[in-house]
């Protein structure tokens, strides 16, 4: 038998013994597997590698700088190659960013105090990630 049932459901009082067959069988499944959708997988399957490689570590840090600034991310797209260069252009743009959301304080604009919280939040976040990367690219 399947993880999930072959035929439709007749009844609620049927899929609900079905789904509790289910969470029986996701319950005595060993600890190293875990369920993803539809399948069961050790999960190795789905995260990256734990031995990273310079492809991983790259992948890693373009994939973080992606949730971290996501326009300046495509924006510096095509530096993907390079992560220290294109992480600390990033942070040339934000830090404009900072020096734009000052000005529009300084003129009492109610979108710069905003604007500065989340220029000065990526900031952090970038300087972080390019400490990241220096200890990876000294492996």
């Amino acid at each position: 038998m399947g993880v999930f049932p072959s035929a439709p459901f007749t009844s609620s009082e049927s899929a609900l013994n079905d789904i509790s067959r289910l969470g029986e069988r996701l319950h005595a499944l060993p600890p190293p597997f875990v369920a993803v959708g539809t399948s069961i997988c050790r999960p190795a399957q789905i995260l990256l590698p734990t031995t990273p490689n310079h492809e991983a570590v790259q992948h890693a840090l373009n994939q973080l700088l992606t949730a971290i600034v996501p326009v300046l991310s495509q924006q510096t797209e095509p530096m993907a190659s390079d992560p220290r260069a294109r992480i600390q252009r990033c942070i040339e743009l934000v830090k404009a960013e900072v020096s734009e959301a000052v000005s529009l304080i300084a003129d009492c604009a109610p979108q710069g105090r905003p604007m500065l919280a989340k220029a000065q939040q990526q900031l952090e976040s970038l300087e972080s990630l390019k400490l990241l990367e220096t200890v990876a690219s000294e492996e």
